[in-house]
């Protein structure tokens, strides 16, 4: 039953008991159900945190691994980065000793050339040299024999020339002497009459005019 009260000119209303009953009852229900509220709220709230936390760590983990990938890439990258530069240090090595291996051949190639050809030069040279000394020699002893004939041969003119000489002298020494021996106290007759009288002296003979 509902009863109401003056107080303080003021109407305010009154309730029974088993008003009252109902009244605690439903304020109980009111504080179970705000409280199943909260801890549905807590437990919803603690899921959504572990939830959350899962969710962290999964994120977590899947940073960790990408990390990891990413650095194992990085690392990988590096490596072949590495092999690659080592590949290639290594093939220019072998071309820089290669092309050197054949600079140095070729060196030594045209230095044999060049030796080969200074060989030969110096023994056409000296092939040279002797022709020439041999040509010498030759013209040398060409030139004694000739003036060994010359000389044979002016000496043999200047004997043959003495020779005449003194046979030409013996010749007119004996035609002097025989014209002498025919001359001496002769006289030269012309158309029978004596005309020249030839006078002998020991060197000479002269001729006397008779007319």
């Amino acid at each position: 039953m509902l009863h109401i009260n003056k107080i303080d000119r003021a109407r305010q209303p009154t309730y029974g008991p088993s008003h009252v009953i109902g009244r605690g009852c439903t304020a109980i229900i009111s504080i179970l159900s705000i409280l199943s509220i909260i801890s549905i709220n807590s437990i919803v709230s603690i899921i959504s945190i572990l939830s959350i936390i899962n969710i962290i760590n999964i994120i977590s983990i899947i940073s960790i691994i990408s990390i990891i990938s990413i650095i194992s890439i990085s690392i990988i990258s590096i490596i072949s980065i590495i092999s690659i530069i080592s590949i290639i240090s290594i093939i220019s090595i072998i071309s820089i000793s290669i092309i050197s291996i054949i600079s140095i051949i070729s060196i030594i190639s045209i230095i044999s050339i060049i030796s080969i050809i200074s060989i030969i030069s110096i023994i056409s040279i000296i092939s040279i040299i002797s022709i020439s000394i041999n040509s010498i020699l030759s013209i040398i002893s060409i030139i004694s024999i000739i003036s060994i004939i010359s000389i044979i041969s002016i000496i043999s003119i200047i004997s043959i020339i003495s020779i005449i000489s003194i046979i030409s002298i013996i010749s007119i020494i004996s035609i002097i002497s025989k014209a002498r021996e025919f001359l001496s106290n002769k006289f030269i007759f012309i158309n029978g009459k004596s005309l020249l009288r030839l006078r002998l002296t020991a060197r000479s003979f002269s001729v006397e005019n008779l007319q």
